[in-house]
């Protein structure tokens, strides 16, 4: 059977006198977890430049892939989630978006941490995030603050429309829940010749 499967590109531009600490990450990962968990990619943004920015988001990545795969072995491979990748079916995006879920709540635990100490500086209304995962050509994702998710699908007449992927949900949260600071997830498939664009608000 041929697989459909979409990739991810990144790409960060950086202002000479930028007021915020950005990374983008897409991880690098077996072919065997990706074949059967997806990949795991995301944007972080902390609209502030101290010193200790690039730490925690740095500290946020690493747990969010440790937490969605599980931790490495020296092959390379995710130790505690081999025997359950190998039950997984191919085309079981529930567990996907489910395992994806559960991450999302430890991270929210890990950065609930973060911000509780006080030499972080870390508040939630300074957080800009998408954390998401691409299998095949199912799309599962979660946003916060000041980020921007945009759908270019390209019509049967061979033009394209932009639609806004977070107004059409609904998907637009007034406030931050410090409990749960990433929550709802959105999903969706993407066509053949379809493009999803993530970025923060700066970028328009």
């Amino acid at each position: 059977m041929i697989r459909s499967i979409a990739h991810i590109s990144k790409l960060l531009l950086t202002a000479g006198k930028s007021r915020s600490t950005t990374q983008v990450f897409v991880s690098d990962i077996s072919d065997n977890d990706e074949k059967k968990l997806g990949k795991l990619f995301g944007i972080l943004e902390i609209d502030s430049r101290e010193r200790e920015n690039a730490h925690i988001i740095d500290s946020l990545i690493e747990s969010a892939e440790e937490f969605y795969y599980g931790p490495k072995e020296k092959d390379g491979e995710h130790a505690s989630h081999k025997d359950r990748l190998s039950q997984l079916s191919l085309n079981d995006m529930e567990n996907i978006e489910s395992r994806l879920e559960k991450t999302l709540q430890k991270l929210n635990l890990k950065t609930t941490e973060i911000m509780r100490d006080e030499e972080s500086g870390l508040l939630p209304e300074k957080i800009n995030a998408v954390i998401g995962v691409m299998k095949d050509r199912s799309l599962f994702f979660t946003h916060l603050g000041r980020v921007q998710a945009y759908l270019i699908h390209k019509k049967k007449n061979g033009d394209y429309t932009m639609v806004n992927i977070l107004e059409r949900s609904g998907d637009v949260p007034s406030s931050i829940n410090l409990i749960r600071i990433f929550s709802n997830v959105v999903s969706g498939s993407i066509g053949s010749e379809d493009v999803v664009l993530f970025s923060t608000a700066s970028l328009f």
